[in-house]
């Protein structure tokens, strides 16, 4: 069981990863656009790079930046992944408060 201060710190800290998985996120999607869209250009370059490096090169960000959003989903009490909710009340491995306002499962 956590104190109150530190689910207060765990709040704050996955109030800024959720902030930070957004930034992620928006980065992500336009070098998607860029990557499906040089699939069908008929252009040899793109700023003077070749289209089939620039799409290499932005599968693989998009793929390093999407394992760095999954592991920043983590309790920040216990580590262990959040799953899918994009905002969850609770831990579901430790039952930490993750949100103002919800009350724990050991709790209830």
């Amino acid at each position: 069981m956590y104190t109150p201060m530190q689910e207060e710190q765990f709040r704050e800290e996955l109030a800024r990863r959720r902030v930070m998985q957004v930034i992620l996120a928006i980065i992500i999607v336009p070098i998607g656009f860029v990557v499906v869209f040089l699939k069908y250009a008929h252009e040899k370059s793109f700023f003077g790079y070749s289209v089939t490096t620039v799409r290499i090169v932005g599968c693989l960000v998009i793929v390093a930046l999407a394992v760095l959003a999954a592991n920043l989903w983590r309790c920040p009490g216990c580590k262990a992944r959040l799953g899918s909710q994009f905002r969850p009340e609770t831990c579901p491995n430790c039952n930490a408060k993750l949100r103002n306002g919800s009350v724990s499962a050991r709790e209830r």
